[in-house]
């Protein structure tokens, strides 16, 4: 969002933090967290519902929802590799 990377607790707290995705991603558990597009990386425990969407997406609903301006979309190429992380 804006340039910027803001973690959201699981209380709906959010905090700018000084890590790229990439980073950030590198140093959480890969079994609790998925990065779901270049812009999102989700916890196993915040999704609340998925819904397939167009061209092999998945939307979903997390908890607690995701700003007004931004969809949680698994991309087309994580679609496969996140369908295999939740099986899990």
């Amino acid at each position: 969002m804006e340039k910027n990377v803001f973690l959201t607790t699981s209380s709906g707290n959010t905090f700018p933090i000084d890590f790229t995705l990439d980073k950030l991603q590198e140093v959480i558990d890969p079994e609790k967290f998925f990065r779901i597009n270049r812009k999102m990386i989700v916890g196993f425990d915040s999704i609340k519902n998925m819904i397939p969407f167009s061209r092999s997406r998945i939307k979903i609903e997390l908890l607690p929802t995701e700003p007004k301006d931004v969809e949680a979309l698994v991309s087309v190429e994580r679609s496969s590799a996140f369908k295999e992380w939740m099986d899990k």
